[in-house]
Parts: C-alpha cells; sequence; structure tokens
C-alpha cells in the first residue's frame, strides 16, 4: 500500500472485491530499512500512512466488514515479506509502476521482488485503471 501512482487503484480493486466476495480485507505496508540508519522514521511513517489508508478503506465497506493493516520492515523487501503469516488463500494486489504506458502493465524492480518472494499469488492492476461496471442495466 505505497504513496505512489498506481496506489489508489490497487487500493480500489482491492477494497471492490473484498466487498464483492464478502471476505477480509487486509492492507499490508512494505518497508525495506536503510542499512544504515534506524529506519524508525521510515516504519513510523509506514504506519501513519497505514492508519490512513484503513480508515478510508473501512469507511467505504459495509459496516462489520473486517479490514486490518499491517507494516512489515526487514533489511529487505524479501525480509518484509517474510516478516508476516500469509494465508494460502491470500492473493495481493499491487499497482503496476509508473513507468508503464496507459492501461499497460510494469513490474518495476520492487514490484518484481514482491513477486519473487511471495508465498501467494499477484494480481497487478494496470496503471490508470478505471472500473467499467460491466453488469447488464435493468
Amino acid at each position: 500500500m505505497g504513496q505512489r501512482t498506481g496506489a489508489e487503484a490497487a487500493i480500489d480493486v482491492a477494497i471492490e472485491s473484498a466487498e464483492r466476495r464478502g471476505v477480509p480485507l487486509r492492507l499490508v505496508s512494505l518497508v525495506e530499512l536503510d542499512a544504515e540508519g534506524d529506519g524508525g522514521e521510515n516504519v513510523n511513517a509506514a504506519h501513519v500512512h497505514a492508519n490512513t489508508v484503513l480508515r478510508a478503506a473501512a469507511e467505504r465497506l459495509p459496516e462489520g466488514h473486517h479490514v486490518s493493516v499491517e507494516v512489515a520492515h526487514g533489511r529487505t523487501i524479501e525480509e518484509a515479506i517474510d516478516d508476516l503469516e500469509w494465508d494460502d488463500a491470500e492473493i495481493m494486489i499491487v499497482g503496476s509502476s509508473r513507468l508503464a504506458e496507459k492501461n499497460k502493465l510494469f513490474l518495476g524492480s520492487t514490484a518484481n521482488k514482491v513477486l519473487r518472494a511471495l508465498p501467494v499469488p499477484m494480481v497487478v492492476v494496470p496503471r490508470d485503471y478505471v472500473r467499467i461496471d460491466s453488469s447488464p442495466e435493468d
């Protein structure tokens, strides 16, 4: 759950998917700590951002829908992923890199690291994704 371009579309897809399927929503923020510093400031900023996104997501879901947030950190993205417990039924939804052409996918270096280390499937939402309601109108 990042702050870069495309993150909002990924969060939208996650919220809509969780609501439509009636499954819990877990928002995850992965923080790669600088080996030189203590990383406390980065972890704190990630918690603040995650909680802001959590509040906004909770407001968009029906009352009583379970939403949680976790901030995982490590010296590498792989360590941060290993820091979390994963359920085999989970999927991770991420946004395409801001370098992608419109409505195309491009995995940046961080998403590529996540994909390689993730023990669950990953869905990539295209850049500038906009959901179109495909259900027939009455």
